[in-house]
């Protein structure tokens, strides 16, 4: 038979073990909460032109943060986007979204072609998506 002292120190430790774990997952909805808003922030620099280089820049740091959530290896963002190719439906997008950014970054040129926005943000959001950030309504 469990002694008293025994018994109260089983159920602590299963009490701690419990309410980590549901801290944990608590602290892991709440960050992937914050992903999804600075998305949906992102989508609304696109209806201003001066702001599309911003959304460029910004979009790649959203993709390498969301590499870091998922807990990809890399030290550099180019790394992480190798360590995660197998879960990109086309890899050609995710590197078009970074070096598109790395070049605004580097040059400091504008982004103004419409062309290339529309197809930014459809490669980011199919990235998000692959990487099970954001939904795909399609489905």
């Amino acid at each position: 038979m469990i002694s008293n002292s025994k018994l109260v120190l089983v159920i602590s430790a299963a009490l701690i073990i419990l309410i980590t774990v549901f801290y944990l997952i608590y602290r892991q909805n709440l960050q992937k909460k914050r992903l999804i808003k600075r998305w949906n922030s992102l989508m609304k620099l696109v209806s201003k032109k001066n702001k599309w280089s911003q959304f460029a820049v910004e979009a790649d740091k959203l993709i390498i943060d969301t590499l870091k959530f998922k807990h990809f290896k890399g030290h550099s963002a180019g790394e992480k986007i190798v360590s995660a190719q197998h879960k990109f439906s086309n890899n050609d997008d995710v590197w078009f979204c970074h070096k598109l950014a790395t070049q605004i970054l580097d040059d400091k040129t504008l982004l103004e072609d419409k062309d290339t926005v529309l197809r930014l943000i459809h490669s980011c959001r199919q990235s998000l998506i692959d990487l099970e950030l954001l939904k795909d309504d399609k489905k």
